[in-house]
């Protein structure tokens, strides 16, 4: 599923159908929204902007967006400009003075497209360097600092900066560090990354200086093998000074104080799950998604943050005003990409009829 978070709700887009699920975050109800899509492209990354969710898919150009106000669903096709590509991959994507920057990771696809929710509008982007193209990684995760973007990208040690002024690139090799970067957060004065090593680097990227952190909490330990992915952290969260990290191949949530570099845990997790989907809520709390397995079982969702205690929302246990959606376990790749998910009636019984 992708998800996205506005005040204290989240939207879930179901993966085999594009149907939009709302989760009160408070009160744990969930509430269906309509979006049924046959054929439906998977939709990874979404993003608010005046009122609205923009859901960008992966493969393909047809914008899903959803109406906040009205609860209405409209469809749009992106408008590329100067291409020989009108294809997305999208991974990532953040809101900044009216634009949205889309990420692609996939060689197949543009590595950047700066989007005109106005308009719908396109432009696409290659980042290249030393005359090499260099593309975002399958995380793609960004960070904004001041009028810069800062992207992780598919190449050990390196980091991308986007100049939204003057519209370049600049490549940055991160000093000494020989690992694909998976998450970006800046507090102020120093980036903080990480990536498959079992390390928090802080970089200077003035200087190009590196001091390393892995003092962790006691119980904090490596778990691998129970994604499809690598890595310590899935997603970081900076905020008054401090990061909140979401474990991947890891077992607990962690607060980091950036000021010393001191880690502490705020919520342990079982050694088969890790963290697939995490969005910031407007109060500065975290929605993230807990999966299980190489498969991506979808187990339930927690919300973090600097002032709430952390608490599990169950996403399985039914919907309102909505009976014909349900939780189903499926034994081949029959549009769920093997998770479990929301399915329709109908689907289940062709599914079904199939095997």
């Amino acid at each position: 599923m992708a998800d996205k978070c506005f005040e204290n709700k989240t939207i879930l887009v179901l993966r085999n159908t594009g149907e939009l699920i709302e989760v009160d975050c408070e009160s744990q109800r969930k509430r269906y929204l309509g979006g049924y899509e046959e054929n439906s492209p998977l939709y990874v990354c979404g993003c608010e902007y005046d009122n609205k969710v923009f859901f960008f898919p992966y493969y393909g150009k047809k914008l899903k967006i959803l109406d906040l106000q009205g609860e209405t669903i409209e469809y749009h096709d992106l408008k590329f400009k100067e291409t020989s590509s009108e294809l997305l991959a999208a991974c990532s994507c953040i809101v900044y003075k009216r634009m949205i920057y889309v990420f692609s990771w996939n060689q197949a696809a543009n590595a950047m497209v700066i989007v005109n929710p106005e308009t719908y509008e396109a432009f696409p982007y290659h980042i290249r360097a030393n005359d090499i193209e260099i593309y975002p990684n399958s995380y793609s995760s960004n960070c904004l600092v001041g009028d810069d973007i800062w992207i992780s990208a598919n190449e050990k040690g390196t980091l991308i900066q986007y100049k939204t002024i003057s519209r370049e690139f600049i490549v940055h090799r991160v000093n000494g560090c020989n690992d694909i970067i998976h998450t970006v957060n800046f507090d102020g004065k120093y980036f903080w990354l990480t990536g498959e090593m079992d390390l928090i680097v802080r970089w200077d990227y003035k200087t190009n200086e590196v001091t390393e952190f892995n003092d962790w909490p006691e119980g904090f330990m490596r778990t691998g093998g129970k994604s499809p992915w690598k890595g310590m952290f899935y997603g970081g969260f900076c905020h008054d000074n401090k990061i909140f990290y979401a474990p991947l191949e890891a077992n607990q949530f962690l607060e980091l104080d950036c000021s010393i570099g001191k880690m502490v845990s705020i919520l342990t997790i079982e050694n088969s799950e890790y963290c697939y989907g995490c969005n910031v809520l407007h109060n500065n709390s975290y929605f993230v998604e807990i999966k299980r397995g190489v498969d991506q079982s979808l187990v339930c969702g927690y919300m973090i943050g600097e002032h709430i205690e952390p608490h599990k929302i169950e996403i399985y246990d039914g919907i309102d005003n909505c009976d014909e959606i349900f939780e189903c376990r499926l034994k081949n790749n029959y549009q769920c990409l093997q998770e479990n998910s929301f399915m329709r009636l109908e689907e289940y019984v062709h599914y079904l009829s199939n095997e």
